[in-house]
């Protein structure tokens, strides 16, 4: 029965999470009922599972069954994008709120200062409700279009569903949850905007004398280190994007995947090791005015490149790491 068992988690991880164990039982009773009916009192074999399996149809068909049509994403990864896009949006106006408290408590001294920014807030929201709803749907979309392309492009008869082609339930070191490509998603997303729109964010906020009042705020990027590295940064990003969408709508770790993540964490290694070469990213007038903080300064201008060199270790073991679970997951067990 493993491979009904193999048919009915296809099935699962298609349909919406409320509705999945009642139309995975029902399956179950009915894919039940149809075997006992062919089979007469006899044992069931692999070939009389697969027969009514076939009868049933492919998992994506099953499952669209139960859900109908969504039209722009399709049913299979509506309800992961929906999850995604309601995070991304709440992490998106976290963000301008919080960019909205350091700019009135850093740069206003008037309160007609204060009310033309909490007018352009809205604004400001929108815009980035519309940024993260574009990327998430544009990934999404993308991903979907991409299987189903590749499925036309099958030759007709290998388009001819066979259950015994259905994939292994997955091993725990192969399964792939919802939230680690979610949290992901979320993150990479807040470093696009983070970034690319409000890299002046990245600053250190002090003050001067007691009270809110006498906060100054000191960016810690240089535009050059900016200029140099953030495209590198946004390949990286969409990428990452891409990978953890395909994580999402697959539910497992697959070769192909796994390679994927190792390229991508070798250029990651690249980058990094560009950053420790390239123009300076931290600026080295940070702390300048603060003699209190000279050890601080000093420390970070003098170990930023050792905790990109770090970081350079930790990505080769991951990168490692990903190619040998999936040199190993091509090996048959025995």
């Amino acid at each position: 029965m493993e491979l009904l068992e193999r048919y009915l988690y296809e099935i699962g991880r298609r349909l919406p999470a409320k509705q999945r164990e009642d139309i995975v039982k029902e399956l179950r009773s009915l894919l039940g009922d149809a075997l006992d009916a062919r089979t007469e009192g006899r044992d069931a074999t692999e070939d009389d599972v697969a027969a009514v399996l076939k009868e049933f149809g492919s998992p994506a068909e099953v499952a669209a069954r139960y859900v109908g049509e969504r039209y722009l994403i399709g049913p299979r990864m509506f309800d992961l994008y929906w999850l995604v896009l309601r995070i991304a949006v709440l992490c998106m106006a976290g963000g301008l709120l919080i960019a909205l408290a350091v700019e009135l408590a850093t740069d206003t001294t008037t309160i007609e200062d204060a009310l033309l920014r909490l007018t352009g807030f809205v604004p400001n929201l929108l815009t980035g409700a519309f940024t993260a709803f574009g990327y998430v749907t544009a990934i999404f979309f993308l991903v979907e279009r991409a299987v189903a392309r590749k499925e036309l492009r099958m030759p007709l008869e290998k388009r001819t569903w066979d259950p015994r082609t259905l994939p292994r339930i997955p091993v725990r070191v192969d399964r792939v949850g919802p939230a680690g490509p979610i949290v992901a998603i979320l993150f990479t997303l807040f470093g696009m905007w983070l970034f690319n729109l409000h890299p002046d964010l990245v600053a250190f906020v002090y003050s001067l004398k007691d009270g809110w009042s006498h906060l100054m705020q000191v960016p810690l990027l240089t535009s050059d280190g900016l200029a140099a590295y953030l495209p590198l940064w946004n390949i990286g990003w969409v990428a990452t994007l891409v990978l953890h969408s395909f994580l999402l709508a697959r539910g497992r770790w697959q070769f192909g995947t796994r390679i994927a993540h190792a390229a991508l964490r070798l250029f990651s290694i690249g980058v990094l090791a560009y950053m420790i070469a390239g123009p300076a990213l931290i600026s080295s007038g940070v702390f300048q005015n603060l003699p209190d903080l000279a050890v601080v300064r000093t420390m970070l201008l003098s170990g930023i490149d050792w905790f990109f060199a770090f970081l350079i270790v930790v990505t080769s073991i991951d990168a490692v790491k990903s190619v040998v679970l999936a040199v190993k997951g091509r090996v048959p067990q025995i």
